[in-house]
């Protein structure tokens, strides 16, 4: 850890005798920008320079880093051009180019405007869910099908001074079959808005999000209502680790008329994770999250507790392939007796993911994945297995 209390002390000794004027207000700029105090270390830098010439290169390479540091990429970009066109051969030169390397990337990847479009080709073995067979139950349909998953996305995080946070997202996502169509077929729509406080190492945002999802029965029809709200707190743990916890209030709304009163799938309840990540370097990371929900539901055949654990993994392959690799197991319990079958149904999910992304570029990637889910339950008809194959490509502005 830099000791800057001691440092400030010689500076400030250093100042009050007028001893080396601009070393000491170059060091003064460095001492500032670590700081935080981006302006105050712009000056300092500035004033460096207009003492002793030598010290232009070096310090426009101080406040194009500061300026990068206080996210500020165009004055940080003509800092950079600056400090290499002064001596373009020059080491200082070499470090300024690389900057801006830095600079181009984070300036694409903290654009307060982002837009997404992924193309998904699918080839699923259960679309239907169909459980095992079983005496007297009749074939549900033709469970295998290609499919298509499409989806727009646009993302908006304004750039904002001090410590106020703010993030929101809208998704379109279409979801079509060559089979069972007039039946499956879905069209979602969700808004997610986020607003927040940045404390330093704490951040504290109210995270709310409305997903309403369209199906088709044959014409599209309103399915289901989705929403949730609730804080979010954000830790900066260490430099290589963030952890998260959220606790809200879930709701659903089904809009189809269930088949029975204890059917009815609408519910309302509390519901929170707690999630754990650790950064690598070269990009890998990895993710552990645990989720629970309550779901009260309308009918009593749907009233439950959940409690969802997840892994997920990201490391690179090569320069531009990057592996991804996940599982899940889903712990279901419902709270009554089932009215059909006379018992209290027990479900467990597991899900195993393995997934490819090639980088063309930075606006293009390519991508394939494979998911195997496995439900298990004590009652027969949600007892089944699923393969899911995805192909696809992915835009991004």
């Amino acid at each position: 850890m830099k000791n800057y209390p001691e440092a400030k002390k010689w500076v400030a000794e250093a100042e009050k005798y007028a001893l080396f004027p601009a070393k000491t207000a170059f060091l003064k700029g460095i001492i500032l920008a670590a700081e935080g105090k981006a302006e105050e270390a712009v000056a300092s830098f500035e004033k460096a320079k207009s003492l002793d010439k030598s010290y232009a290169q070096a310090a426009d390479l101080q406040i194009g880093l500061t300026y990068i540091g206080a996210r500020k990429y165009d004055q940080a970009r003509e800092r950079l051009q600056a400090a290499i066109t002064q001596d373009p051969v020059s080491d200082l030169a070499t470090f300024a180019r690389r900057y801006q390397d830095l600079v181009e990337q984070r300036s694409f990847l903290e654009r307060p405007l982002r837009f997404t479009i992924s193309l998904l080709g699918q080839y699923d073995t259960n679309m239907l869910q169909e459980p095992y067979a079983w005496p007297m139950l009749g074939d549900m349909g033709e469970e295998k099908s290609y499919a298509m998953t499409n989806t727009f996305r646009v993302d908006f995080v304004p750039r904002l001074s001090g410590p106020w946070l703010f993030n929101a997202t809208y998704a379109l996502v279409s979801n079509i079959h060559q089979k069972n169509a007039t039946s499956h077929d879905l069209l979602a729509n969700t808004l997610s808005v986020s607003p927040g406080y940045s404390f330093g190492r704490v951040a504290l945002n109210l995270l709310a999000t409305y997903t309403h999802v369209l199906r088709r029965n044959p014409s599209y029809e309103r399915y289901v209502e989705m929403s949730e709200v609730g804080p979010l707190l954000r830790f900066i743990v260490s430099e290589n680790q963030l952890a998260e916890l959220f606790s809200g209030y879930t709701k659903k709304n089904y809009f189809t008329t269930p088949l029975a009163p204890e059917e009815d799938q609408s519910s309302h309840g509390g519901s929170g994770y707690v999630s754990y990540t650790f950064f690598f370097r070269g990009g890998a990371l990895a993710n552990v999250k645990y989720r629970y929900a309550d779901e009260r539901a309308e009918g009593d055949n749907w009233a439950n507790e959940a409690h969802t654990f997840t892994l997920n993994t990201i490391f690179p392959l090569f320069k531009s392939l990057r592996a991804q690799l996940g599982g899940e197991v889903t712990i279901q319990d419902y709270k009554n007796t089932h009215t059909f079958f006379g018992e209290k149904r027990r479900d467990r999910l597991y899900t195993a993911m393995l997934g490819l992304v090639y980088d063309i570029n930075r606006y293009v990637s390519l991508t394939a994945q494979y998911q195997y889910t496995r439900g298990y339950s004590n009652i027969f008809l949600y007892d089944y297995n699923r393969n899911l194959w995805s192909a696809g490509v992915e835009f991004r502005f």
